[in-house]
């Protein structure tokens, strides 16, 4: 799970080679690139992080990652996963979810 998070945060952070992709592969990965900022920006940006803003920020990023051309079942899987790991009742009060959910 860490492995997929380091990826997301790769292709959120860091432009791509031109020397080993098309410009279309350029666009699709800067477009997911900016769409997984963007909802990690959304997320960061909630007064309140509850189960309401992981899903918000779990469809935002799983929907740029199927218009990236991902497997739609790799989607549904990763979703599932992260949704199993994070527990906000397990959860001690003076926990950040925030970091919580950016570890996952």
């Amino acid at each position: 799970m860490l492995a997929l998070a380091g990826l997301l945060f790769w292709l959120a952070s860091t432009p791509p080679s031109s020397k080993h992709l098309s410009r279309s592969s350029l666009m699709v990965l800067g477009d997911l690139g900016a769409a997984i900022a963007r909802a990690l920006r959304n997320m960061n940006s909630a007064m309140v992080i509850n189960g309401e803003v992981v899903d918000s920020l779990l469809k935002e990023i799983g929907n740029a990652l199927v218009a990236s051309d991902v497997n739609v079942m790799l989607v549904a899987n990763m979703r599932k996963s992260i949704k199993a790991t994070i527990n906000f009742d397990d959860l001690a009060a003076g926990v950040n979810k925030r970091r919580v959910i950016e570890k996952v």
